[in-house]
């Protein structure tokens, strides 16, 4: 706000007084012309051109104003330079330029008050405005701090500081400060209880770090706050089908589909190249679409499919060029797999990753798939029942179909190496079952992958129509590797050795290898999936797993090098679905054929 503090006593004239005095009782037409005869007498008079500045600004011509108060520093200035008493005349001129849409300069004008009046607790908080509007709010966070040091804020001020701190939440959670980005969020709702937009945030940063029973209060109350928070609804979903509340869950799923069927994020620039209908099922594994569908030049339409629901087959034809489905974990979505299966035959579009595709990715079936792949060696696996592995005389059946031990065990739809172990003996079984309570398991054959050194590396590839790219090199002295879970931030050698791959797979890949990799795409039959591998000594790639369920993503804060990398899968999954839409539209185009 324009303040009306900073007459400058030792040459105020009866002129500016009665000037001032209507400018205060809030005259302002009066006042503007008593001013503009204050400087047609003297244009260099420093207080009219700063009290013309302030009322210019406060009926809305802010670059006027900027001109007037621009004149009233030179004034200033060339009268032997400012003290602590003109702090003012800055910050008036820092608020002009902000309302002219020119922040970075407002702030630079804000400093040069502070350097003349460093306890001037206007001058913080308009700083702090000013570096929020300019997008920097680490810094504006600290100029509103030093702001409240000072004295109280106004209600304003104060919910800037919040969203602020809302915007350093954001910031640091895209750069993968998840530790930080959960602080700045929990002083939002410090400085705002009611802020909707950190109440979600919050909730979902803290489900993403596992810790879900202290997301669930946060969402609750984002929804309470906003009824038709969609986001919210999906997200205290999500928290509530992993605590195993799966009523409670699909309540939350089907409000949300009901309050909006289809979520659409349009094309970064309009109109959009074309349109993707993408298919999920809240409570199973999707394919991760937050990295490989943002920033795209094409609007994408997420439909959430819900069991015993009733889609609206009229609206999703209407919301894309083609259909991606993103359901891709065959355990957890088997009877969702087998509904959506129905729906895209029914849409009869191009399909990306057709359902009935992704049912034969199930570790056992991909383990029959690959079978007899030159240099692919596909560890036996069998998907098993509690009942079977509990029975007695288990041990000796796992050893008659060719499971002899060591072998791995693991809970059916469990990823990311969890409900995942090594098994030794029949005691061991017996042990992973009493602290799992799942019905259905996956026996794997144990396979020492172990390099030369006696590091074990797991290398994924990405499939993304004919490209076959590299996405990571994980490397542990353990047999279970997951690329979070290893020392690689640590080891500079790691680091190296990953980066080398990344920039020149074919030096570890050989064209042999690249042979079986192509043949392993042909046998999956998906349009994009990735693969989880190794090499063993005699050269033959391991396959680990196979499926469209891998996270991609660019959050590399400390793994730099890979960014590039996973840039290119993104631009080879965005050309493949360009090239299926530009295809599937020129079907739809194409002249019917003439009939004799």
């Amino acid at each position: 706000m324009a303040q009306l503090r900073s007459l400058d006593v030792t040459t105020t004239s009866k002129a500016i007084n009665a000037a001032f005095a209507r400018h205060q009782a809030g005259d302002l037409d009066s006042a503007e012309v008593l001013y503009h005869e204050v400087l047609l007498a003297d244009p260099n008079d420093l207080n009219g051109l700063q009290l013309l500045g302030l009322l210019i600004h406060q009926r809305g011509r802010a670059a006027d104003a900027v001109a007037l108060l621009h004149k009233a520093i030179a004034v200033l200035e060339r009268r032997g330079g400012a003290s602590a008493e003109h702090a003012g005349l800055y910050n008036n001129m820092g608020n002009a330029l902000r309302a002219a849409g020119r922040a970075k300069e407002a702030a630079a004008q804000y400093r040069r008050g502070l350097d003349l009046d460093p306890n001037l607790a206007e001058l913080h908080a308009n700083l702090g405005n000013a570096l929020l509007a300019d997008g920097d709010p680490a810094n504006a966070v600290a100029s509103y701090e030093a702001a409240l040091r000072r004295g109280p804020l106004s209600t304003q001020c104060l919910g800037n500081f919040a969203n602020a701190q809302y915007a350093l939440g954001k910031a640091l959670s895209d750069r993968g400060d998840n530790r930080g980005a959960i602080a700045a969020l929990q002083r939002c709702l410090e400085l705002d209880a009611r802020h909707t937009g950190a109440l979600h945030d919050l909730g979902a940063l803290l489900a993403k770090v596992g810790l879900l029973d202290l997301a669930v209060p946060f969402l609750e109350m984002a929804i309470k706050a906003r009824p038709d928070d969609t986001r919210s609804l999906a997200a205290l979903g999500n928290v509530l089908h992993a605590q195993g509340e799966t009523a409670r869950a699909f309540a939350c799923f089907r409000r949300a589909c009901a309050l909006q069927p289809v979520v659409a994020w349009a094309a970064a620039n309009q109109p959009a190249e074309f349109a993707a209908l993408l298919i999920q099922s809240p409570g199973v594994a999707n394919t991760p679409p937050e990295f490989l569908f943002g920033q795209a030049r094409y609007d994408r339409y997420f439909f959430p499919l819900l069991p015993d629901a009733a889609p609206d087959f009229d609206l999703l034809r209407r919301h894309g060029d083609i259909v991606v489905n993103l359901i891709s974990d065959v355990d957890q979505g088997h009877a969702m797999l087998a509904a959506a299966a129905d729906v895209v035959d029914r849409l009869g579009k191009r399909t990306i990753n057709h359902p009935r595709r992704v049912l034969c990715t199930g570790r056992d079936a991909v383990a029959k798939l690959l079978a007899g792949i030159p240099l692919c060696r596909v560890p036996e696996a069998a998907r098993v029942t509690r009942e079977a592995l509990a029975a007695p005389g288990a041990a000796a059946l796992l050893d008659r179909s060719g499971f002899a031990f060591p072998l791995l065990l693991r809970v059916a739809g469990s990823h990311g190496g969890d409900a995942f172990e090594k098994i030794e003996t029949g005691a061991d079984v017996a042990k992973f079952l009493s602290e799992h309570s799942a019905e259905e398991f996956y026996v794997t054959a144990y396979v020492d992958y172990r390099s030369g050194d006696g590091q074990f590396r797991k290398y994924r590839f990405v499939f993304a129509g004919e490209e076959i790219l590299p996405y990571h090199l994980a490397i542990g002295d353990g047999w279970k590797v997951h690329h979070y879970t290893t020392e690689m931030d640590r080891h500079a050698w790691m680091q190296d050795e990953e980066k080398a791959f990344l920039e020149n797979p074919a030096r570890v890949f050989s064209p042999g290898h690249y042979a079986a990799l192509a043949a392993i795409r042909a046998a999956i039959g998906l349009e994009f999936f990735g693969i989880d591998c190794s090499l063993d000594r005699d050269g033959n790639i391991v396959v680990f797993e196979v499926n469209a369920s891998m996270l991609i993503h660019d959050d590399n804060v400390d793994f730099p090098y890979k960014t590039p990398h996973c840039m290119r899968i993104k631009e080879a999954f965005d050309a493949m679905l360009t090239r299926a839409a530009t295809s599937a539209r020129s079907l739809t185009s194409a002249p019917a054929s003439a009939t004799g």
